[in-house]
């Protein structure tokens, strides 16, 4: 019978190898973990699924694919494994997580299975800083693979230094004004929410005037213009895209108490 990583072989993929000693003692602690992970993953990643997508319908599926399979990890708590389970994440373990991470990338794929950037950075920031009610509202669908989150850092002059960050983001009474402009490196299907930084206290102190947004990618004012690149990257898409216009968001978006970002926006 050909395995699911024969045929990950076969298309010219090559598993890293373990770091000496380290799976030993994961398999001592968990004997059994890795026989009912490769079981439960030889019979649920769908064939083909780290296939280069021959066309823009064949991205659009492949993607769709990894999304749903991440959904099913997500309900084992095996998409954010090292989660706490009182938000739905899998509550694991570090040997059991090896072991997790090694057989998920015999197939070529890795946790999660789909790029999200905003969900792996935003939901350990959101963990640390974030109210209980902010934590109940955005870490579970992150943990269940119910959402895909993108991290918006980079304008068009500021990117690597966050200081020089000029998106204002402007208390209205129970929200936040907004007004933005982003460039970033996302994929061809787009996101279901924006992990950004912005400034909140416009003057302030360098770094200590930034704050987190968690804010819903479909919200009014929003746009997102396409920017050919040379590479091809994301789910298989050529482009860079751009966030633009100014955005009304809840000031529950925001993450921690309103301290205009001290802590929140230092730490990733």
């Amino acid at each position: 019978m050909e395995l699911p990583w024969d045929r990950a072989a076969a298309s010219g993929y090559v598993p890293q190898s373990p770091l000496p000693g380290i799976v030993n003692r994961a398999d001592r602690a968990h004997p059994s973990v890795r026989r009912e992970v490769r079981a439960w993953l030889e019979a649920n990643v769908p064939p083909g699924i780290t296939r280069t997508p021959a066309d823009d319908a064949d991205s659009l599926k492949r993607y769709q694919e990894l999304r749903a399979f991440g959904r099913k990890l997500g309900a084992k708590g095996w998409l954010y494994p090292r989660a706490p389970k009182t938000y739905a994440g899998g509550g694991l373990d570090v040997d059991s997580t090896i072991i997790l991470e090694e057989e998920v990338d015999r197939f070529g794929l890795s946790l999660p299975p789909y790029y999200d950037s905003g969900g792996r950075l935003g939901s350990a920031t959101i963990q640390v800083w974030g109210t209980e009610a902010q934590k109940q509202a955005f870490l579970p669908p992150i943990y269940r693979g119910e959402v895909r989150t993108w991290q918006l850092l980079t304008e068009p002059g500021a990117g690597s230094d966050l200081a020089g960050v000029t998106t204002a983001a402007i208390r209205d009474g129970d929200e936040y004004v907004i007004n933005v402009q982003k460039i970033f490196v996302g994929s061809d299907h787009g996101a279901d929410r924006i992990w950004m930084i912005a400034c909140t206290r416009p003057g302030g102190p360098r770094h200590e005037n930034l704050s987190w947004f968690m804010i819903d990618a479909n919200l009014p004012g929003i746009t997102v213009q396409p920017m050919e690149l040379m590479g091809t990257g994301g789910e298989g898409g050529t482009v860079r895209e751009r966030l633009a216009e100014p955005v009304l968001g809840a000031a529950e978006g925001l993450d921690g108490e309103n301290r205009d970002g001290p802590h929140d926006g230092r730490s990733r």
